[in-house]
């Protein structure tokens, strides 16, 4: 069964074309905002399916939140054409009449993908993916039957997603090919948020996001964080502070506990318990350290906070706006600048350096401000918990509720 597909733009055009007329087996995609390499990259996975009868093809993402929101958006895509023999949401599966099989995989635990083989792969957010995971057991499943492997995101940093990128620019690798994709090729994009992007964003932030170009650094946010980083939790010294990020559906519920010279001395960090379980988790550590608690005061924040405070009196409320939440974030960036802080590395806490690889900066048009979060479908719980823990740190004082306009 042959397939046309979508409508594609220019650019996405010349992709295709890259991808389906030359003798390459991978294929890197340099993608910046809106430039719909997403659409792209579900189009492809059709094509490859269609096109090849009894065919295996492998979409891989950083997480599985990615993973299922593309497989459901393919999914409602093609409902109506009686083309699927079966969709399976428990085993993340697509099969389709002609016995092809598009297999969606989170390389969250690259370890489970060891076994499979694949004729065609394409890796969405390639440039998150660990590089431990991609050469170890990602790349290996396409080594001996892989026809086509597509490794598409937006760039980040001079990782093994540049070298695949930088591999695909030389004549002498004929089995590699690369290709850049940006904005500029996409008729429906809203030049007007661009240009307010332009004027707002920092310039090596812009050029990553928009002209999707390489820059260095170790974060779009942060630098210079891994000269804070210590393999041990150091003595505490002095009082102690504590910033509490409160999780709500798949985030987590941090607890990061800071002395007065700017050290981290503690996490907890769990998520998928009860409340019970995890504020007496919380409390234990307040009442070890005689800490001084400050609660993100979200949704769910009152009712907590209350309950904390009835366990141990000092404890205080955060109210996270996304003026002060700029206020914390930019205040460690400061402190990382600098290395006026300690924070755990990657043999103490990995999810911490994660978070901080993939947390960023956007501009938001409708409200003219900078916006600090993670990249989706990424986590920032740590981060928040430790922003929290630094301003609490910085106060000195307990003062009840906060808000980047003052005290109140």
């Amino acid at each position: 069964m042959k397939t046309t597909g979508f409508s594609p733009t220019t650019t996405q055009a010349e992709f295709i074309d890259l991808v389906l007329n030359t003798d390459g087996k991978y294929y890197t995609l340099v993608s910046s905002r809106q430039a719909g390499k997403t659409m792209l990259g579900m189009n492809m996975l059709l094509y490859f399916a269609l096109n090849n009868g009894g065919a295996k093809v492998a979409f891989i993402s950083p997480t599985y939140m990615q993973v299922r929101k593309v497989m459901e958006e393919l999914h409602n895509a093609i409902a109506l054409a009686k083309i699927t023999k079966k969709v399976n949401y428990s085993t993340y599966e697509i099969h389709f009449h002609n016995n092809s099989v598009i297999y969606f995989r989170s390389a969250d635990n690259y370890d489970s993908l060891r076994g499979y083989t694949f004729d065609f792969m394409i890796a969405d957010e390639a440039a998150y993916l660990k590089e431990q995971g991609w050469r170890s057991a990602i790349q290996p499943t396409v080594l001996v039957r892989g026809k086509k492997v597509i490794l598409m995101s937006t760039p980040r940093g001079q990782d093994f997603f540049y070298e695949m990128y930088q591999l695909g620019l030389s004549n002498e690798h004929p089995n590699y090919h690369s290709y850049r994709m940006t904005y500029k090729g996409n008729p429906f994009v809203d030049m007007a948020e661009i240009e307010a992007a332009k004027k707002t964003l920092p310039q090596a932030i812009f050029k990553a996001e928009y002209e999707g170009e390489f820059v260095q650094g170790e974060s779009m946010v942060f630098e210079n964080y891994t000269a804070c980083m210590v393999d041990r939790y150091p003595q505490p010294k002095g009082r102690i502070f504590a910033g509490i990020d409160l999780g709500k559906e798949s985030d987590y519920t941090v607890a990061t506990f800071i002395d007065e010279t700017g050290q981290v001395i503690d996490i907890y960090r769990d998520n998928k318990k009860d409340w019970t379980t995890m504020i007496s988790q919380i409390v234990l550590r307040a009442k070890k350290y005689n800490a001084t608690l400050m609660v993100e005061a979200n949704s769910m924040g009152t009712v907590v906070i209350e309950q904390i405070k009835k366990k141990h009196q000092d404890t205080h409320a955060f109210q996270t706006t996304n003026k002060s939440k700029q206020e914390i974030i930019e205040g460690l960036i400061l402190d990382f600048h600098e290395e006026s802080i300690v924070i755990p590395g990657p043999k103490l806490l990995p999810e911490l350096q994660n978070e901080l690889d993939v947390f960023e900066m956007r501009y938001s048009p409708k409200s003219r401000s900078v916006i600090y979060a993670a990249r989706e479908p990424f986590h920032d719980d740590i981060i928040i918990s430790l922003g929290i823990a630094n301003y609490n740190r910085k106060q000195n004082k307990s003062y009840g509720m906060y808000t980047v306009m003052g005290r109140r």
